[in-house]
């Protein structure tokens, strides 16, 4: 299989994933600004095994996403979970069941408390099961705060107060 036939298929794939079943228009590649002919296409995230059955690669769960930025870090659990205001049940729950999927605040408050850049962010939220919503002030604010490294909590908390948002770490 050439690459043209290659990328014809991911194409395709993609647009059925998509479920975007109009054809696409036929643009040569020769004269299209964006395609080149050493573009490289990314490996899809999917092996195939056996003629009939697809295998997806698993990423790594949201708990062990924590612990491995908790021990990159070298963070005190105790002290990580108290600083951020998550309740010990919470933590527990997160330690001992490896399938645990906290609610998106829970995400937040450990991603400004272990003071994740906004790549690390992404991928921590994203072993939770979420994503930055472009259309949610509580998100974009989080994420600001992410980007510019402002792990205050109470800066992080005045800002979203100032956009009649409820606080993360403290009741309103």
């Amino acid at each position: 299989m050439d690459i043209f036939e290659r990328k014809y298929w991911v194409e395709v794939i993609a647009r059925l994933v998509r479920r975007d079943y109009r054809p696409e228009p036929k643009v040569l590649e020769s004269t299209h600004p964006l395609l080149a002919d050493d573009d490289i296409i990314e490996e899809p995230k999917f092996i195939y095994r056996h003629a009939n059955k697809l295998h997806f690669k698993k990423g790594l769960s949201f708990s062990a996403t924590l612990f491995k930025f908790i021990d990159d870090r070298h963070i005190n659990e105790v002290k990580l979970y108290q600083h951020v205001m998550v309740s010990r049940s919470v933590f527990s729950k997160i330690r001992s069941i490896d399938t645990y999927q906290p609610d998106k605040d829970t995400v937040f408050k450990f991603a400004i408390g272990l003071r994740l850049n906004l790549e690390e962010g992404i991928t921590f939220l994203a072993s939770a099961g979420f994503n930055f919503k472009l259309s949610s002030n509580r998100d974009l604010i989080i994420r600001h705060c992410l980007e510019l490294s402002k792990f205050d909590l109470l800066m992080v908390d005045q800002l979203l107060v100032d956009f009649k948002e409820k606080p993360l770490f403290s009741e309103k």
